[in-house]
């Protein structure tokens, strides 16, 4: 995640303010600083800016005030808060050395395993702890008990990679689904706006969109279980209090970039989503989605039933006007699903 950070004080233009995911990325990492408040000092800041020390030639983040004086932070001591752990963490080549956290005392399982695996010493172990973690993100019974795995002082979050954090969200998505009956979507709801670890999550999935670890069927995933909470009522897409707004606009924008990638699975769960959030795209993100249609519908492509079905709704609910070749690809693909050919069985 530094790594991001450092991409951004390199390329950003000194004196200029930040904007997009950049601008979001530094806005939660300042949010969560411990010295936050007095950083930012009263009222909502006008942006922020990088900025180069005159003589030693270094480059840092600066918070322009509401009232425009400028205050410097450190983008680490934010990342520490947000993801307790993350320090420990130390790199050397290729190779990743995690210092094996002390047991605490508590007895949550999921988060206890979560928090101590051993120290990997070869590519070998890194990939089994991964896997592992997976394995325990899969494992929650209960929201409650994967809201504790993410909680910020287990440390477990530090240890996210690619594919733990789209499991997050599909696992959140069907725990919640599986909630007793009555009030569930409102009680998730207030859980989720409430947990220091979701909103974690969510900064976490919209710097991986910003830095390119998030790869294609992850973006589709996130997307899919964002959608289908906010159709359930778990959460909204336009609160506040977490900014999944502003995860979506990142996935949109990492769209482009990974559609050429995307399955006939993926683009369709993408595109269905995104209809479901009733999602305003731009024409990048569209072109790129069409494209994926294109390449994967028609006669000999590889869309099964289902996946025709939701892409065809969420275009329907869209209510653009399609290029004619996106027509045609889905033209056949209906005709290929319904003649029982190709299409990857329905």
């Amino acid at each position: 995640m530094m790594g991001y950070f450092s991409g951004v004080l390199k390329d950003a233009k000194l004196c200029r303010y930040l904007d997009g995911e950049a601008r979001d990325a530094v806005a939660s990492v300042l949010r969560a600083h411990p010295d936050a408040s007095r950083k930012m000092g009263r009222g909502a800041p006008r942006g922020f800016q990088v900025r180069q020390d005159p003589e030693k030639g270094y480059r840092y983040f600066v918070v322009i005030r509401e009232d425009g004086t400028a205050e410097d932070f450190s983008v680490r001591k934010g990342v520490d808060a947000l993801f307790p752990g993350f320090a420990n963490v130390k790199r050397k080549g290729n190779q990743t050395r995690r210092e094996r956290p002390g047991a605490d005392g508590n007895d949550v399982n999921a988060a206890a395993n979560a928090a101590n695996f051993s120290s990997p010493s070869s590519a070998v172990d890194v990939a089994v702890n991964a896997a592992r973690l997976n394995r325990v993100i899969t494992d929650c019974v209960s929201v409650d008990e994967l809201l504790e795995l993410l909680a910020t002082d287990r440390g477990a979050l530090a240890r996210f990679d690619h594919i733990h954090v789209p499991t997050a969200f599909v696992t959140l998505n069907r725990l919640a689904a599986a909630a007793p009956m009555g009030d569930a979507s409102g009680a998730v709801r207030l859980k989720l706006d409430a947990d220091e670890g979701f909103r974690s999550l969510v900064v976490l999935a919209r710097v991986m969109c910003a830095d390119g670890r998030l790869g294609a069927q992850g973006l589709s995933n996130v997307l899919h279980a964002l959608a289908s909470m906010h159709a359930r009522g778990v959460l909204s897409v336009d609160g506040d209090a977490t900014n999944l707004r502003g995860l979506v606009a990142a996935l949109e924008r990492a769209t482009p970039r990974l559609s050429k990638k995307m399955t006939s699975q993926a683009a369709a769960n993408a595109i269905w989503a995104l209809a479901t959030m009733r999602w305003e795209l731009g024409a990048d993100a569209w072109d790129a989605l069409e494209a994926a249609v294109v390449r994967l519908g028609g006669a000999r492509g590889s869309m099964n039933g289902q996946e025709v079905a939701n892409v065809l709704w969420a275009y329907a609910t869209f209510g653009w006007d399609l290029a004619e070749e996106t027509w045609s690809a889905l033209d056949g693909a209906v005709t290929s699903v319904a003649g029982g050919g190709g299409g990857g069985g329905g």
